[in-house]
């Protein structure tokens, strides 16, 4: 670890701590990556939620990986396929493209009603924070 990721870790704690989703990203990240601190999934996927409970889609993304693989959190092909589903409506169109082949991955997995489940969250979801929700 070098210094600047230290200090860069140490900045976005604060940052997070104070509610900032960008800043809880970079931390999220920095704890998946072990970047200025001590790799640890369980911390990321701490951070990466708080973030992607704002809506944000990089974080949502993220979060459903952690999900899709069981990394730092209990593997959940429902949860993978509900944030994944949530991130493709806050990205731009390449990253959808990949975003929408790791959710159709997880949803693969999923018997129909867990599926139909992951999709009806998602739709509450949007409802709840239509800042999120793409407009047609």
């Amino acid at each position: 670890m070098t210094q600047d990721n230290r200090q860069a870790a140490a900045c976005y704690r604060k940052a997070a701590e104070q509610g900032y989703a960008d800043a809880q990203f970079n931390l999220g990240v920095a704890y998946a990556y072990g970047e200025g601190v001590r790799q640890d999934y369980a911390r990321a996927a701490v951070w990466l939620r708080k973030a992607a409970e704002q809506g944000h889609a990089e974080a949502q993304r993220s979060l459903g990986w952690l999900y899709s693989e069981g990394e730092g959190v209990k593997r959940s092909h429902a949860e993978a396929c509900f944030w994944l589903d949530l991130s493709a409506t806050g990205l731009d169109r390449t990253q959808q493209e990949q975003v929408v082949k790791e959710r159709d991955h997880a949803a693969s997995q999923l018997k129909p009603t867990e599926l139909s489940r992951a999709r009806q969250r998602v739709k509450r979801w949007l409802a709840e924070h239509p800042s999120q929700a793409i407009e047609e």
